[in-house]
């Protein structure tokens, strides 16, 4: 089965792989080559696929969509990063910087609906998929 993953700015990735696993946003999924056709939205997290050579391979994704067809995996989304390209570090920092200004919005009492508010959520979230995907990477 082919796994791409696909962003506006490149090709992430294009493997052979015995089975793909994702966050849609209505649960995890996970697909093995034969599986049906399939099209589904993908939340922000982690995925991971298992290769040739029964290795596991962590990404994180930031959201997009999920598609499989003919055993060929298309994952289109805005942003992706292999784990072990992730410098756990800089995702660190980030995460705290992201938390930092979502708690002094919150403080500012700034509406919760608010666009500003749900980006300041959306960059905690792509944040911790980072760390995420970079600490399965390294405990492998």
């Amino acid at each position: 089965m082919r796994l791409k993953i696909v962003t506006p700015e490149k090709i992430i990735l294009d493997v052979e792989t015995k089975g793909v696993f994702v966050k849609a946003i209505d649960g995890e999924l996970g697909v093995l080559p034969g599986h049906i056709p399939l099209m589904t939205a993908l939340d922000i997290g982690v995925a991971h696929y298992i290769t040739e050579e029964n290795l596991t391979e962590f990404i994180s994704i930031i959201g997009g969509t999920f598609k499989i067809e003919n055993d060929e995996v298309t994952i289109l989304t805005e942003a992706a990063e292999l784990g072990e390209d992730i410098d756990q570090t800089r995702a660190e920092q980030a995460v705290d910087r992201a938390r930092a200004k979502l708690k002094g919005m919150l403080e500012q009492s700034v509406d919760k609906h608010s666009p500003e508010m749900e980006a300041a959520r959306l960059s905690v979230l792509k944040a911790i998929a980072r760390i995420k995907a970079a600490n399965k990477t390294h405990k492998r």
